[in-house]
Order: structure tokens, then sequence, then C-alpha cells
């Protein structure tokens, strides 16, 4: 065989891999710029949806405290009419224990100093009207607490409904 053809031969297939390295370095290179890409874009895309879902977070955590700023007022509000109530049935309670004082002091006097079954049935039918509305008082009370936790309730869940729809 020729040198030179062995020259020529082994020099052929130094092209045919350093063109083949060469050539697979490129295609390498374009599948990495490629790859590095859409790392980038997908790391944006999950940053934009963290900040989107913090936002969110922020919007629904204000909603909640306002609310329960709105309920803690009208429980507030709530505590001030009771006791107004309060004071309101003491004063007529307070009334009705003289009323019936003097009653059966009438009545005594009426009868000459013996007890009255009538001041006795009044102060009976006295006593029984301030349990009942003392009884009353404190159902409404309850039923006010509740009504004014249900509604704080209602108006989160709507807030979040609302805050769904909207973003």
């Amino acid at each position: 065989m020729n040198p030179i053809y062995a020259v020529a031969g082994v020099a052929v297939v130094a092209i045919a891999v350093g063109s083949f390295i060469a050539g697979h370095k490129q295609a390498n290179d374009s599948w990495q710029d490629k790859w590095d890409k859409e790392q980038a874009r997908i790391v944006k895309l999950q940053l934009e949806h963290e900040k989107s879902m913090r936002e969110k977070e922020r919007f629904y955590t204000s909603q909640v405290e306002r609310i329960n700023q709105d309920a803690k007022s009208a429980l507030q509000s709530l505590q001030v009419d009771i006791a107004n109530g309060d004071a309101t049935a003491n004063s007529l309670r307070e009334q009705v224990r003289k009323y019936s004082a003097r009653a059966r002091q009438c009545g005594n006097s009426a009868t000459g100093g013996g007890g009255s079954s009538a001041a006795n049935a009044s102060d009976v039918l006295a006593d029984l009207h301030a349990s009942l509305e003392q009884r009353s008082r404190e159902l409404a009370e309850e039923a006010d607490k509740r009504r004014v936790a249900g509604l704080a309730c209602q108006d989160q869940y709507n807030s979040i409904r609302a805050g769904n729809n909207g973003k």
C-alpha cells in the first residue's frame, strides 16, 4: 500500500471523526440551550404562580380580619344593648317588688293584719315573671351571639367565593 494513501486515509478518518465530534458538540450545545431556556421559563412560571397565591392569601387574610373586626364590633354593641336591657329589667323588677310590698301592706291593713292569699299570689307571679324574663334574656343573648357569628362566617365564605371568581 502506498504511504500517501495511508496518510490520506488517516486524514479522512481524522476529518470524519473531528466533524462527528464537532457536530455532536454543536447538537449538545443546541439541546442544552433549549433545556436552559425551558428551565428558565418554568422557574418564571413558578414564581408568578407563587406571587399570585401570596396575593390571594393576603386578600383572604385582609377580608377575614375585616370581617372579624366587624363581628367583634357587633358583639360589643350587643353587650352594650344587653347591659342597658339588664339595667332596665332590674329597674322594672325593683318597681314590681315595691308595688308588691305596697299591695301586701294594703292587704294586711284591710284584713286587720292577717296574710292575704292575693298578695302571696302576686308575689309568686312576680317571681315567676322575673325568672321567665331572665331566662328569655339569656336565650336571646345567646341567639344574638350565634347570629353575629353566623353572619361573620357567611361573610367570610362570600368574600372567598368572590375572590375566587374575581382572580
